[in-house]
Formats: C-alpha cells, structure tokens, sequence
C-alpha cells in the first residue's frame, strides 16, 4: 500500500468522511461540497419530520434532492 492510501485509509478510519487528493478538479470538490451538503440537508428533514415540521423536513428534502438528484429516493 502506497503511503498516500495508507494515508487516506488512516484518516478515514479515524472518522473522516471523505478524502480530497491533491490534485483534484474544481468539479471534484463542488460534486463532494454538494454531496455532503445533501446529506446534512436530508439529516435535518428527518430530525423535523420525526418532530412533525413537515413543511420544515419538506423543504430540506427538497433542497437535498436538488443538490444531488441522482441520491434521491422515492
């Protein structure tokens, strides 16, 4: 294992939840911003669903989806 795996395998057992190399495409880490922005979004829509805000959890899931389309699950 080259040292930049063993490197990224340390940080992510460690708790990270992603890796960036350098270097990377501008498009790499706007796709990883909007992936985790996604997820924090659709975290937030469960927390006030669970609450009974649903207009609250509707407008984060809506704002999930539209940050990553392609995760969306119907």
């Amino acid at each position: 294992m080259s040292s930049s795996i063993a490197e990224r395998v340390e940080g992510l057992r460690e708790g990270a939840d992603d890796y960036l190399a350098k270097p990377f495409a501008f498009e790499e880490l706007l796709s990883l911003n909007d992936a985790q922005r996604s997820q924090a979004y659709n975290n937030r829509g469960i927390a006030y669903a669970r609450e009974g805000q649903s207009e609250r959890a509707r407008a984060d899931f809506s704002e999930a989806i539209r940050l990553a389309p392609d995760n969306a699950v119907a």
